[in-house]
């Protein structure tokens, strides 16, 4: 078995298989942490964002804008809309009086808007 490694035309064949930077290796093993982790945060069934930039309860919905606590929220041309376990669901869920939570971009505009269902802080 030693002799196939001695052989030249052996190790030819592995040469440049395998990174010879550090940095391109420790990249690899970064990326492979993040997927492990996002993986076993998702296990738990909970797709749901640990925090909000805002909780209330709808007053009024508009193709461009939400009214919460009587407050108006710019909606982004790419908002989402999602139930209490964070799936996508309709616009048509959310109506005056729904209780919900959402994130908002740098721009000041809601992107998210999930059902919530529990007690508003």
């Amino acid at each position: 078995m030693f002799k196939y490694i001695k052989d030249a035309n052996m190790m030819g064949a592995f040469k440049g298989f395998f990174p010879s930077r550090p940095g391109v290796i420790l990249t690899a093993l970064l990326l492979a942490l993040v997927l492990i982790v996002s993986g076993a945060a998702a296990a738990d069934g909970r797709r749901v964002p640990l925090s909000y930039d805002g909780f209330g309860v709808i007053d009024q919905i508009e193709p461009e804008r939400l009214i919460i606590n009587d407050s108006i929220k710019r909606l982004s041309s790419r908002v989402t809309f999602h139930d209490e376990q964070g799936r996508y669901v309709a616009r048509t869920l959310f109506t005056a009086g729904t209780q919900v939570g959402y994130q908002m971009n740098k721009e000041g505009e809601v992107i998210r808007v999930y059902l919530f269902d529990g007690q508003l802080p």
